[in-house]
């Protein structure tokens, strides 16, 4: 499938996720190595990936995972808030993405994540749910 068709078929079947504003690029996968074995597997023709791209507030139980076999990456541009402070390298994923850490700041920015989210009726459980990433 060319990219450019993918693109368009994928913005089509997916209005709610544009009405947000992500940018979506397609990427060709060519190769990937394994860390357990270091073997490199290489792809012809080039695997497909869809990626996602989008501000700390979206709501991201809008990305698919996948569309048409494709997998679909959800990814996080700019900065975070100020309830995510700098991730230290000994710092667990787990301990960074803190459930608090979101309530906190929806606690503090509802209506301006109403506002972005353009839902004006988002509880602050709706928010944290679209907020965290699946």
């Amino acid at each position: 499938m060319q990219k450019d068709v993918l693109l368009k078929m994928f913005k089509e079947a997916n209005p709610d996720l544009m009405a947000l504003s992500p940018i979506i690029e397609v990427d060709e996968i060519t190769e990937s190595s394994s860390s357990a074995n270091s073997e490199i597997t290489v792809y012809d023709p080039p695997l497909l990936l869809l990626k996602v791209s989008h501000t700390f507030i979206f709501d991201n139980r809008l990305i698919p995972t996948g569309f048409h076999g494709i997998k679909v990456m959800n990814i996080i541009i700019g900065k975070f808030p100020l309830e995510f402070p700098e991730p230290q390298t000994d710092m667990p994923l787990e301990d960074y993405y803190n459930p608090e850490r979101y309530i906190k700041f929806i606690n503090r920015n509802i209506s301006f994540i109403r506002k972005e989210l353009k839902r004006p009726d988002l509880s602050k459980e709706e928010a944290l749910k679209a907020l965290t990433i699946k």
